[in-house]
């Protein structure tokens, strides 16, 4: 601690000698005659003047930079707009642009993502959104509603066969038949040709 405290002391109490000399800081301003004061005082006023052109040039450009992306912003289609501001919150362009859906996987994708993750999204947002993101990829939609119409197909099949197996069972059954009002019928019309 004792040691700390002496080179502090000794820090402060050294005098301190700056990178410069004191005739440093002296300008030849005095030594210089009326005319050479002039001719410095133009060559400043020319580098300033320079120095404000150029940055009246970078601002120029700069403003017309922003308003050439903002007409690009405007010119761009509804659907990209709204991606833009609805999808890429949370999903980056990439992500987007991976998915290869058509019209049907697309709708189910953004009924989705409305509905589970809370996307929010106006009355004809979905439509203009769907379309847009469909666009890319065209071939995909024939493809998506085959699959669609064969999963429904399968679907009608499967559903036919269970029909048709529950009908077979209830014939089977000795005259049971499914639903109570109608095994009541059987077992009294049974005991009605029986007892004759």
């Amino acid at each position: 601690m004792r040691l700390w405290c002496v080179l502090l002391c000794v820090m402060f109490a050294l005098p301190a000698r700056a990178e410069m000399a004191s005739d440093d800081y002296q300008t030849e301003a005095g030594s210089l005659s009326p005319e050479e004061r002039e001719a410095a005082r133009q060559r400043l006023a020319e580098r300033i003047a320079a120095e404000r052109a150029r940055a009246e040039d970078a601002a120029q450009k700069a403003q017309a930079e922003a308003e050439a992306r903002a007409a690009a912003r405007a010119a761009r289609p509804l659907g990209e707009k709204l991606v833009e501001a609805r999808c890429l919150t949370c999903h980056d362009r990439p992500q987007i642009d991976a998915a290869e859906f058509g019209p049907l996987g697309w709708n189910i994708t953004v009924l989705r993502m409305q509905w589970l993750n809370g996307a929010e999204l106006k009355s004809g947002d979905r439509r203009v959104i769907v379309s847009h993101l469909a666009a890319a990829s065209q071939g995909r939609a024939v493809l998506e509603w085959g699959l669609a119409v064969l999963s429904g197909l399968a679907l009608l099949v499967a559903v036919m066969a269970t029909w048709l197996w529950w009908r077979r069972r209830a014939r089977s059954c000795s005259g049971v038949v499914l639903g109570p009002k109608r095994h009541y019928i059987k077992a009294a019309r049974r005991s009605a040709t029986s007892g004759r």
